[in-house]
C-alpha cells in the first residue's frame, strides 16, 4: 500500500495541473449528480402530492354524486314543473362539485334541468355510456356552455336522473396528469391526454397491470401512476429530466454555487499538489522510516569464503 501511495504521489508531483483539475471536475460532476437527483426527488414528491389531491377531490366526487343520485332516485314527485324544479335546486345547493340535475324519460331523453329548465322537445346526445368498475353510469367528455365558455363535463346518470359534474373540477382533474384513464367493465377507456402527449398502447397496458400506485425510473426520467382503491379513475404521468429542468428552478439556481465550489476546491488544492513535486517535500518523505526500506549486502572473506559481515544500503519506495 506504501509503495501505490508513493508512487501515485510522485505521478501527482509530475502533473499537479492535471490532477488539481481532475479533482475539480471529479467533485464538480458529484454535486451537479447529487442536485439533480435532489431535483428529481422534489419532483417526483410534488407530483405524487398532486395526483393524491386530485383523486382525494374525485373520491369526494363520486361519494357526493352517488349520495345525491339515491336521493333523488329515492324521490316519487320528480316532475319538470317549477315547484319541481326549485325543489331540485334545493337539493343542488347543498352540494359542492356538482352544478346540474336533470331529468330523463324511459328512453334516457333529457326532459329538463336546473339549468336549462323544461324543455319542448327531449334531448338525447350521442354520447356512449360507459359502466365504470363500480358500477356507476358516465358520459365524458360532455361539451357544456358555462359563462360564456365550452367546457368539457362529466355526466352521471341513473335510469330517471343525472347530475352535471362541474366542468370545473373536470379540467383540475385533466391538469393533473399527462393522461387520464377510466376503469370500466368493458376495459381502460381514456378520457384525456394532454397537449403534446403521444397516448400509446405501452402507456396503456402498463396502466391495465397495475392494482396500486407505482412509480418507476425510465430511462432519464420517471413515471408514476397513481391510483385509489375503489376509484375508477387512474392517473398517469411520464417525466423526462430536460422536462424536470425546465420547470424546476432549483438546479439552474444552484449550478453557479457548485461551480464556484468547484473552482474553490481546484484552488485549494493547487498548492498542496505542486508541494508535492519540491526536493524538500521528497526528501522529507523518504526520511520517513515508513518509506524506507533496508537492502543487506553480505560481505565475504574471499581466503576463506566465509561471510564476515554485511552492508546495509537504505533505498525509498519506488527506487527513490
Amino acid at each position: 500500500m506504501n509503495k501505490i501511495r508513493y508512487w501515485l504521489l510522485l505521478k501527482m508531483a509530475e502533473r499537479p495541473r492535471f490532477f488539481a483539475f481532475g479533482i475539480g471536475l471529479l467533485l464538480a460532476i458529484a454535486l451537479v449528480s447529487g442536485a439533480l437527483v435532489a431535483t428529481v426527488w422534489m419532483d417526483q414528491r410534488r407530483l405524487s402530492q398532486q395526483h393524491e389531491d386530485t383523486l382525494r377531490t374525485f373520491q369526494k366526487v363520486a361519494a357526493e354524486s352517488k349520495e345525491l343520485l339515491d336521493r333523488l332516485v329515492a324521490l316519487d314527485d320528480l316532475r319538470c314543473s317549477e315547484p319541481g324544479l326549485i325543489s331540485l335546486n334545493s337539493y343542488l345547493l347543498g352540494t359542492r362539485y356538482l352544478r346540474e340535475i336533470g331529468l330523463l324519460d324511459d328512453e334516457r331523453r333529457l326532459t329538463c334541468s336546473t339549468a336549462l329548465g323544461a324543455l319542448y322537445e327531449p334531448i338525447k346526445g350521442n354520447y356512449p355510456v360507459h359502466i365504470t368498475s363500480s358500477g356507476a353510469e358516465l358520459l365524458v367528455n360532455v361539451p357544456l356552455a358555462m359563462t360564456g365558455k365550452k367546457l368539457s363535463a362529466i355526466i352521471v346518470q341513473r335510469p330517471r336522473v343525472n347530475v352535471v359534474v362541474s366542468p370545473y373540477v373536470t379540467d383540475d382533474l385533466y391538469a393533473s396528469a399527462d393522461v387520464v384513464w377510466l376503469r370500466t367493465r368493458a376495459g381502460l377507456i381514456l378520457l384525456h391526454a394532454r397537449t403534446g402527449i403521444e397516448q400509446s398502447s405501452d402507456m396503456k397496458v402498463r396502466v391495465a397491470r397495475q392494482n396500486e400506485t407505482r412509480f418507476v425510473w425510465r430511462g432519464l426520467g420517471y413515471e408514476l401512476i397513481s391510483m385509489t382503491p375503489g376509484l375508477d379513475v387512474v392517473l398517469q404521468t411520464q417525466r423526462s429530466l430536460f422536462t424536470i429542468v425546465r420547470h424546476d428552478m432549483l438546479l439552474p439556481a444552484f449550478l453557479p454555487g457548485l461551480l464556484l465550489i468547484a473552482a474553490l476546491a481546484i484552488a485549494g488544492v493547487t498548492p498542496y499538489v505542486q508541494k508535492l513535486g519540491r526536493l524538500s517535500h521528497r526528501i522529507r518523505f523518504l526520511c520517513d522510516d515508513a518509506h524506507l526500506m533496508l537492502l543487506y549486502q553480505p560481505v565475504f572473506d574471499l581466503r576463506t569464503m566465509q561471510p564476515i559481515g554485511c552492508e546495509v544500503n537504505r533505498t525509498g519506495f519506488g527506487g527513490g
